[in-house]
């Protein structure tokens, strides 16, 4: 049974509200987010998430039952905010060559504005430890397989010319996203630059007609 919860957000008023369970279940993934970008998946803990979040730590206990639920919750909320913005991008692009660039585009906006999100992905993805790689190669499949779909209809709509195969592709282009972050956290440069260079790249590997 859910432990009662004093804490809340401040109303217009300035009184505090209570936060649903789905809200307080919500807040306290986003504040972890934050703690393992901070400390390490390896190094937080529950006691971490409950400062940032002002707390009790049973209160993080209470959602989190143990520090292996905690960190696959974690893992999964950045999963998840990862494939939703490539499936709206997709959506909204469409799976082609327009998607693709749209794709990376939001990634370097992303890694501007949500770098914490960006950190932990970072990090999940050269975790090799049992309890984790598997997730991220799931996570990663789904990824690549966005990619691999927006390739083959470049291919389709005759937009592309190139040898490799559409799978071969989708895996350089996810794997792609860490020279983004390098770029985009080298003193100097700007989103602009990241989207120019992802606009230069998608141009000179997929070599559209």
């Amino acid at each position: 049974m859910l432990v009662s919860m004093t804490t809340g957000t401040a109303n217009s008023t300035g009184r505090r509200t209570r936060l649903t369970p789905e809200q307080r279940r919500a807040q306290l993934l986003d504040c972890a987010v934050s703690a393992f970008a901070d400390k390490g998946i390896g190094r937080a803990v529950h006691a971490d998430v409950a400062e940032r979040a002002g707390v009790s730590v049973a209160t993080v206990f209470n959602y989190f039952s143990t520090r292996d639920v905690l960190v696959a919750d974690v893992l999964a909320r950045v999963g998840d905010h990862f494939l939703a913005i490539a499936r709206q991008v997709y959506e909204d692009e469409g799976y082609d060559l327009a998607g693709m660039a749209g794709q990376a585009k939001r990634f370097a906006e992303v890694i501007e504005t949500q770098g914490d999100y960006v950190k932990v992905w970072l990090e999940w993805s050269a975790s090799l430890r049992d309890e984790t790689w598997p997730a991220y190669l799931d996570f990663y499949q789904e990824l690549t397989e966005l990619a691999e779909r927006a390739i083959r209809g470049a291919k389709d709509a005759g937009q592309i010319r190139t040898p490799m195969s559409a799978r071969d592709l989708s895996k350089f282009f996810i794997g792609s996203a860490p020279l983004l972050v390098t770029m985009m956290n080298t003193p100097g440069n700007t989103l602009d630059d990241a989207i120019g260079f992802v606009d230069r790249t998608v141009s000179a590997i997929l070599a559209p007609r």
